[in-house]
């Protein structure tokens, strides 16, 4: 949809086409309503497109908005979240959508809700949009954390399933001392698939992973330390792997270099330590069965980190390390590890 920012006949002519169709057609048969526009835009003409478009007989709505600032949102009426029939909603890019706050239920029938929006922030709309979606099983939420913290993001739910979530710190909080305090909080007692993505160390609450099977963490950045009139840097290896003994069922593992790592290049002051838990987590000891581990360098704590993982898992039947040049110089003392399962096989690939 080439919308040009100064409005050539062309544009005119495919905007004033697009608005005919609308009003030509009989809007109650649309079923699915898919929006891309890949360069500038009118926003209150998109607006319209969909506030037309979008009836109570539509399953499906796809939006996505891209070449766009902060400043250009597609603010969406918050009606629209009274859709009865709506099973899939996916939006991507500055888009907004706020329930009316008095709403108890909305999208009573949606199973897919996919958003991934430029700007996250303490206002909470983006939980709005799932708090009350009674069918939801599939979400996945992507943003980036631009407002002044602290930020929040929790997921309340018993229907969820499959939960992806990819957060980013915007580089101007690191170098500054802005009040670092970002949580997750995840309460889904019927989530099977979790994965989670980020650039800082968030503080993470997970409850009620009752049957919770496979999870994929990529925890990265660095934690944060005020002292004197700069930053220093602490590594806790131990406090990267401290979601453990909540996903007490899983029996499939993956884990990002960060997770277990070194924090990023650009921060060379990072203080790496490792210090090892007494009581092994109980997924370790009962259910995981499969380790993957992405991005492996091969520095000290990393390796700790493996040690402590083959150590422990007493049911294991496969670890998969991914590595640097650098890390894949220590493949045979990877598998001359000591583990905890017997039948377990560690294999090491150089990428």
């Amino acid at each position: 949809m080439p919308l040009i920012g100064n409005w050539p006949r062309a544009s005119w002519s495919f905007q004033e086409f697009v608005s005919d169709i609308l009003d030509r057609v009989n809007l109650l048969v649309i079923r699915r309503f898919y929006l891309h526009c890949l360069q500038s835009y009118d926003a209150e003409v998109l607006r319209d497109w969909v506030v037309r478009g979008w009836t109570n007989n539509v399953v499906e709505v796809d939006i996505r908005v891209d070449n766009i600032n902060e400043d250009n949102f597609l603010d969406l009426p918050s009606n629209l979240c009274t859709s009865t029939a709506l099973e899939v909603l996916k939006l991507q890019g500055n888009i907004t959508l706020d329930p009316d706050p008095d709403q108890r239920v909305i999208f009573p029938s949606l199973r897919i809700l996919h958003m991934d929006v430029i700007q996250l922030g303490v206002s909470g709309h983006h939980r709005d949009l799932y708090r009350c979606c009674p069918v939801l099983d599939d979400l996945y939420v992507r943003g980036n954390i631009a407002e002044p913290l602290p930020f929040q993001f929790d997921v309340v739910s018993t229907s969820v399933r499959n939960l992806n979530s990819e957060f980013y710190l915007e580089d101007k909080h690191f170098d500054n001392e802005d009040n670092v305090s970002l949580t997750f909080e995840i309460n889904t007692q019927n989530l099977v698939c979790l994965e989670l993505r980020e650039n800082f160390f968030a503080q993470y609450i997970l409850r009620n992973l009752n049957l919770l099977e496979k999870a994929d963490i990529g925890i990265g950045g660095v934690f944060m330390c005020p002292r004197g009139g700069g930053f220093d840097f602490d590594h806790w290896s131990d406090e990267r792997i401290s979601f453990l003994p909540e996903v007490y069922n899983v029996n499939s593992l993956a884990l990002s270099g960060c997770t277990v790592g070194e924090a990023k290049g650009e921060f060379p002051d990072c203080v790496q330590r490792w210090e090892e838990r007494d009581v092994p987590a109980d997924c370790l000891r009962n259910c995981l069965r499969g380790i993957s581990v992405r991005g492996f360098g091969g520095k000290l704590h990393e390796l700790q980190v493996i040690e402590y993982l083959l150590k422990n898992a007493r049911v294991l039947r496969r670890m998969d390390i991914y590595a640097s040049a650098e890390g894949g110089a220590h493949s045979e003392e990877i598998k001359a590890c000591q583990r905890g399962s017997v039948t377990c096989y560690v294999n090491v690939t150089v990428e």
